[in-house]
């Protein structure tokens, strides 16, 4: 489950950077997107890929979940759940403050081309929603 959601990361986190994302319903969640670099950019099917994002947490999470929804060409091809404390980059609790996770991977030759959207969810201890944000994107085969 841990190689689905890094091939998740792989394909969302770059539309931080390129702006074809929105926030769901707020601009004011608990964790603030500042800043996303990914090397190389664009991403080469088949080649590692180095991803950092940079955030700033206002509350501290003990626990959490993270849901994911993707469609391809507006089919849903995946709609998972996952505790957001042991997926790559993430160690609770986090605290609150200056977020910086770092993944360093291979993007899968797996992965097709086509036009991607869906909706990544965050959310911590008591239901609090994190973050919530919707994407949408496109794939060239090459």
């Amino acid at each position: 489950m841990k190689t689905i959601f890094f091939f998740l990361i792989i394909i969302i986190f770059p539309l931080i950077q390129t702006k074809e994302w929105s926030y769901c319903e707020t601009t004011k969640y608990p964790l603030e997107l500042s800043e996303l670099q990914v090397v190389p950019d664009p991403p080469i099917v088949g080649k590692p890929i180095e991803i950092t994002l940079d955030g700033n947490l206002t509350t501290e999470i003990d626990e959490g979940s993270a849901y994911v929804t993707v469609y391809f060409n507006s089919i849903k091809i995946l709609q998972i759940q996952e505790n957001l404390c042991s997926l790559p980059g993430f160690s609770c609790p986090i605290k609150v403050g200056k977020l910086t996770i770092n993944l360093d991977e291979p993007l899968p030759a797996y992965v097709p081309a086509g036009e991607y959207s869906g909706q990544i969810e965050l959310v911590g201890d008591n239901s609090l929603e994190i973050l919530c944000i919707n994407y949408d994107i496109h794939i060239d085969p090459n």
